[in-house]
């Protein structure tokens, strides 16, 4: 090795990930950190983005690393989700599920729309 001070300029971790691929990570990253924003504006819980980044020599030359290959092995992330309610059914005499507990009397008023509004006649009359 030289002990002249080296003027190349190196990379940062944001500007690694610029070189990825041309630029597919971090523009993946990008999508990911919106979506998980979005999701915890939602929701009012934390989620989580996890990006493993690979790196293994590819070449050697006299026994040193002179070159390495650098790739993003996994990029995931893990969005809150709104919970899903819960819902009360029923048995069904065949076996299956029904809305409506078979074990109470159908009452037909009881149906939406059934019921008429009072009217109110003193309204009526003055218009």
């Amino acid at each position: 090795m030289s002990d002249t001070p080296s003027t190349e300029v190196t990379l940062n971790g944001a500007q690694v990930l610029a070189v990825i691929d041309g630029g597919e990570a971090l523009t993946r990253l990008d999508e990911m950190i919106q979506e998980l924003v979005d999701a915890i504006k939602r929701t009012h819980e934390k989620g989580q983005i996890t990006i493993r980044i690979d790196i293994e020599p590819d070449a050697i030359k006299d026994g040193e690393v002179v070159r390495f290959k650098i790739g993003v092995g996994k990029m995931e992330v893990k969005k809150p989700e709104p919970p899903i309610g819960d819902s009360y059914l029923y048995p069904a005499a065949n076996g299956g599920l029904v809305k409506d507990d078979p074990r109470q009397p159908y009452i037909p008023t009881m149906e939406p729309g059934a019921v008429k509004a009072p009217v109110d006649r003193q309204s009526a009359k003055e218009a």
